[in-house]
């Protein structure tokens, strides 16, 4: 073989592993985005034939603010920097359920004192958000509840159900106008705790 096709042959052989290269990263990152972009689901309730579920569509199920300043009420209910979620119970027969949703403070990321948070959920009604807890400083419970709430968590919402159906919602948080901090950072993550009877 002369000299000039084994360099036709080098040639030829790279341009292929390289396409078969650039061909398996374009999958790999197809599925990367396709897996961090599906709808997260969190079961909390599967009796025989009642089911709970949390939806949320981003990496974590909660909110982090950072480097955040003091704000009045009136400018952090509109925020948009805010979580957004679903929860969709499943019920059949005469069964009838009732949840809880809480925020648990994420200590290792927050700076600011729990009475320089507010905690402020909103709830879809007829394709409106319109308000259901809060604004109101964080306070967590004293002991854990009836439907399994932990102590130190803050129930912001407590909902009964008799049928099937979904329940959609928004959370803000910010860094009260009264807090004493010029600037800090608040971390929580949004819990789910039912029971289907």
């Amino acid at each position: 073989m002369s000299k000039n096709k084994v360099k036709e042959l080098s040639k030829g052989f790279w341009i292929i592993l390289i396409t078969i290269c650039l061909f398996f990263i374009i999958l790999i990152g197809i599925g990367f985005v396709t897996f961090a972009n599906r709808e997260k689901e969190v079961i909390v309730e599967d009796e025989t034939a009642g089911k709970i579920t949390l939806n949320y569509s981003t990496s974590t199920n909660g909110l982090s603010i950072t480097d955040a300043t003091s704000t009045i009420d009136s400018v952090g209910i509109k925020n948009e920097n805010y979580f957004e979620f679903y929860i969709k119970t499943k019920l059949e027969n005469d069964q009838e359920a009732e949840y809880e949703i809480t925020v648990s403070k994420n200590s290792k990321k927050s700076t600011i004192p729990d009475d320089g948070i507010k905690v402020y959920l909103e709830k879809e009604k007829d394709g409106l958000f319109t308000s259901l807890f809060g604004p109101k400083e964080f306070e967590g419970l004293k002991k854990d509840s009836k439907i399994g709430s932990k102590k130190g968590e803050m129930v912001i919402a407590n909902v009964s159900r008799n049928e099937s159906g979904t329940d959609k919602y928004r959370l803000r948080i910010w860094m009260s106008d009264k807090c004493i901090l010029e600037k800090g950072d608040y971390s929580v993550d949004v819990n789910l705790y039912a029971k289907v009877k």
